[in-house]
């Protein structure tokens, strides 16, 4: 965090510089609650920590949508023995008997989850 915080001062000290005629107009101490003098910087800080936080949440959604195609949630098979691998794909890829309909089994969802890349000679399994 001490780092992020040293590049958010870094950010807006440029940004102040560029603004003030002297780097000395800038006030980069902090009070004994850990906030900035400056409120300017303060507020900077405060908006990062907002957009910091938002982003975070978006990325659990986006790990809870991946986790219901990772669990095979997507694909509800009524009858098993209707569905079959797909001859010449990955075997993740199910089609049915009337070759209406080819479903990945989630399994692409589930490498990216635990941080897998898929190359080209990678079989997903499950």
């Amino acid at each position: 965090m001490a780092h992020t915080e040293n590049t958010v001062e870094l950010l807006q000290m440029r940004a102040d510089f560029e603004r003030l005629e002297s780097p000395m107009d800038c006030d980069y101490r902090r009070d004994s609650d850990g906030d900035y003098a400056n409120q300017l910087v303060q507020s900077t800080w405060e908006g990062y920590q907002v957009g910091r936080a938002h982003a975070a949440a978006g990325i659990k959604r986006l790990e809870e949508a991946l986790r219901f195609y990772a669990d095979g949630s997507h694909f509800m098979q009524h009858d098993p023995s209707a569905w079959d691998t797909v001859s010449g794909e990955p075997p993740n890829f199910y089609e049915d008997e009337s070759n209406t309909a080819t479903v990945e089994d989630g399994s692409v969802a589930k490498m990216a989850l635990e941080g897998r890349t898929m190359a080209s000679d990678d079989q997903p399994t499950r």
